[in-house]
């Protein structure tokens, strides 16, 4: 679990209830990476469409979706509890 859960959590029995709350929380957490799977894979059609650069802001169209997809991604890795690292903004 990414330390980035508990980062605002001062009280050490406060931060242990926190993760088992979280960590009980593992199979909603899973299903909401599979459906996060669905979008990205959705996102990711779009963006090689080839007609998408027929248009004239296809250059914000593209950054729109980068950004979104990277948005899908972050927060996929925030919610992997098998992940022992800390999150970074990378």
């Amino acid at each position: 679990m990414y330390s980035l859960w508990t980062s605002n959590i001062k009280d050490p029995e406060e931060k242990v209830s926190f993760e088992g709350s979280v960590l009980g929380s593992k199979r909603v957490l899973n299903r909401l990476k599979d459906l996060i799977d669905v979008e990205r894979s959705g996102v990711d059609s779009v963006e090689q469409d080839h007609k998408s650069f027929d248009t004239p802001n296809w250059q914000y169209k593209t950054a729109y979706f980068f950004g979104y997809a990277a948005a899908l991604m972050w927060i996929r890795r925030l919610i992997d509890l098998d992940q022992q690292k800390a999150i970074t903004n990378e």
